[in-house]
């Protein structure tokens, strides 16, 4: 799902770059895209990292009142 909403962004960027009144070269978009494959890329580590935590830690009160992560099983 991640990959998926992050693929759309970066095509998005590139259908803005070629509607845009500047002409901007595929290879700046291209670029673009190397770069940001590094926040797809970390993002789900991330997410399951946190997700794991927050299932550590479903016991607390704070946790429990602000997230609704259930206990892991």
């Amino acid at each position: 799902l991640d990959a998926g909403y992050y693929a759309g962004v970066a095509l998005m960027v590139g259908f803005w770059l070629a509607m845009g009144e500047v002409a901007t070269p595929f290879a700046e978009w291209t670029a673009f895209a190397a770069a940001y494959l590094q926040v797809v890329l970390i993002e789900p580590v991330f997410t399951v990292a946190v997700v794991r935590l927050l299932q550590s830690q479903a016991h607390r009160p704070l946790v429990q009142l602000c997230f609704a992560v259930p206990a892991r099983g």
